[in-house]
């Protein structure tokens, strides 16, 4: 990610880097009895990276320093005692988690046995933990609770290249991924399709197989198999057709093999109305005229709502003036010029 540094300048992280997780617990538990402010300094510093944090967790404890550490890393501590617990943030034993949480400017609610769980350690552990992901399990699962909770609660969006690329690593190495990919799609950003999309065009078959898996959905993705650059033409296609009516369904790996994340709105490409990716409201209001076309299409086949919603777009694209006739007479005369002019056909 070539907006995040990750070449850090705290020694705790260098000797971890150079020499190993031991390494860095042996260089520690001999320093603290010369220089424990030295330490301190070096565990409080903004630029220590969240790994050497979580593999000093053992000695951090066993010292006594914990009641010593920035917020930030008291937050941290909390999150990974949390995760041992095996508490998961998509079930109900997770809402004290929930709970004491607080937004980007401080604590919403308080808890008098529970540090706040703030967005500074959250997103601290995610620019900067994800390079060690597959560290072990408890690391996985507390990166994949840090990303959880900054898309869903804090709607934060910057942190998305990251999971993508965390979600294409674990493919690639066998490893479980459903709950980023879910973090990822749960954002409800449609241009996260997008960056799925780039991977068609890697030289490696593994990216190229994992984005065929998530865009499946979209018409032709799954014909084209492995052939990566047919499979971005036709996404772009897609994209560039239905980007204005796309809306979030939820769909996942937990629900189905097979989940479409979006979906395209029939009702608001046929009035070539933009609706909100989010909620797939519209960004304005229906009239009361376009209600009433809407009774008519709502009576066709799903077939024929995609024949004459698709024409609709690329008419109103080519000419306003043409389509604005055009949907206002009657829904027969609206299905027999597309199919004659798209040569489509119905039933």
């Amino acid at each position: 990610m070539k907006y995040i540094n990750l070449n850090s300048t705290n020694i705790l992280d260098n000797i971890r880097h150079q020499k190993g997780n031991r390494a860095l617990k042996d260089y520690v538990l001999a320093e603290i009895r010369k220089d424990k402010t030295g330490i301190l300094k070096l565990l409080n510093d903004e630029d220590l990276q969240f790994a050497s944090l979580f593999i000093l967790v053992p000695e951090i404890k066993k010292l006594g320093l914990a009641d010593e550490l920035s917020g930030r890393n008291q937050n941290a501590l909390d999150i990974i005692d949390r995760i041992a617990l095996k508490k998961s943030l998509q079930t109900k034993a997770y809402d004290d988690f929930l709970i004491n949480a607080s937004d980007k400017n401080g604590p919403v609610k308080s808890c008098p046995h529970r540090k706040q769980v703030s967005y500074p350690a959250l997103k601290w552990i995610i620019t900067t933990g994800f390079q060690d992901d597959g560290l072990c399990d408890q690391y996985d699962q507390i990166v994949d609770t840090a990303a959880i909770y900054l898309v869903t609660k804090y709607k934060e969006s910057t942190i998305l290249p990251i999971l993508i690329e965390l979600c294409f690593k674990r493919y690639k190495n066998d490893e479980y991924y459903s709950d980023l990919v879910w973090a990822f799609f749960e954002s409800r950003e449609i241009n996260c399709l997008y960056m799925i999309a780039q991977k068609f065009l890697s030289r490696q078959k593994e990216d190229v197989a994992f984005a065929n898996k998530l865009l499946r959905f979209i018409p032709g993705i799954s014909q084209y198999s492995l052939n990566g650059i047919r499979c971005y033409a036709a996404f772009k296609k897609w994209f560039t057709e239905n980007s204005p009516f796309l809306y979030y369904t939820g769909e996942n790996f937990q629900q189905t093999c097979h989940p479409a994340p979006f979906e395209v709105d029939r009702e608001a490409k046929y009035l070539c109305k933009i609706v909100s990716a989010r909620n797939g409201k519209p960004l304005k209001p229906y009239s009361q005229n376009e209600l009433a076309l809407l009774d008519r299409f709502h009576q066709l086949s799903a077939k024929t709502k995609k024949l004459i919603s698709d024409f609709s777009y690329i008419m109103n694209r080519q000419n306003f003036y043409w389509w604005n006739q055009w949907i206002q007479s009657p829904i027969d005369q609206q299905i027999k010029t597309a199919v004659t002019m798209s040569g489509g056909f119905v039933c």
